[in-house]
């Protein structure tokens, strides 16, 4: 009898989860991928459902943003100690003179005073808090993985970053993803976009294409896009030498570029340092 009152509870708050997301979703399987849904899905569902219909505008996002720019900070710090893998950051210079004992120190990159998004490819677990780290501000990540946020500790983690959730399957959301992404901008915070859209699972390609959101993004906003690759040997094996490897290159503006032109120069700069940190 408990545990049919239990399994009766957990349904009828499963439905609730459901009603309170509408039409941004096309059912269970967009939150949970087919899994069990976990404690975290039963905190998350409801109450941040919010997070996904984008409802938070205006001064309520003002105060959003505040709150979250307070704790980033200990975010950062957090998302350090709990990455299975070390951190490290490259020296550009290094790529650029293989054979020099000592290449010339990177002399950093200098960011606008103004808000910019920051891009980086996706293809292992800790990129998401790598990218959190590595961005130099305090910064809300555009969250394309449903499952992920719903289902999972990381998901908790990146709400508490400030995040823009986007169900990819509904094109109603994705507009709805854009629209608050600038309005993030548009309030003094950095973006970080993973324009691949999902992991890139295909060996045979560095990087894969790029989804345009972070170019419409930038040309609504004027925000320069700021590249960081993440290079990783083996993404599973734990060991203190298997590190993720990080390059920050310098800030570019897209504003005489074509869509296509964009996206492509953007999708070049990231493979090729990923490229000379594998190498």
């Amino acid at each position: 009898a408990v545990a049919e009152r239990t399994q009766n509870l957990k349904q009828r708050r499963m439905n609730d989860i459901l009603i309170s997301h509408g039409n941004s979703i096309t059912g269970l399987q967009d939150l949970t991928a087919g899994n069990d849904p976990s404690w975290v899905f039963y905190l998350l569902g409801k109450r941040y459902g919010r997070a996904l219909s984008g409802e938070a505008e205006g001064s309520q996002l003002l105060k959003e943003i505040n709150f979250r720019r307070r704790l980033n900070p200990l975010i950062k710090s957090l998302a350090g100690l709990f990455m299975e893998h070390r951190q490290v950051f490259e020296n550009r210079n290094t790529f650029n003179s293989l054979y020099q004992d000592a290449p010339a120190p990177d002399s950093g990159v200098i960011l606008p005073k103004e808000p910019v998004i920051w891009i980086a490819n996706h293809a292992f677990k800790d990129d998401i808090a790598a990218s959190i780290v590595a961005a130099r501000r305090h910064a809300y990540v555009l969250f394309g993985s449903l499952p992920q946020f719903y289902n999972s500790i990381e998901g908790l983690a990146a709400y508490l970053n400030g995040l823009v959730l986007v169900n990819r399957k509904v094109p109603a959301n994705r507009k709805q993803s854009v629209k608050k992404a600038i309005a993030v901008l548009e309030n003094g915070t950095d973006l970080i976009v993973f324009p691949e859209g999902g992991w890139n699972k295909t060996p045979e390609r560095l990087v894969m294409d790029f989804w345009p959101g972070v170019y419409r993004i930038s040309r609504a906003t004027g925000a320069k896009v700021v590249p960081m690759a993440h290079y990783i040997k083996d993404p599973i094996k734990r060991a203190p030498d298997n590190l993720i490897h990080t390059v920050v290159d310098d800030p570019v503006s897209l504003e005489n570029m074509s869509e296509r032109s964009a996206l492509i120069y953007l999708r070049d700069i990231i493979a090729t340092w990923y490229y000379l940190m594998m190498e």
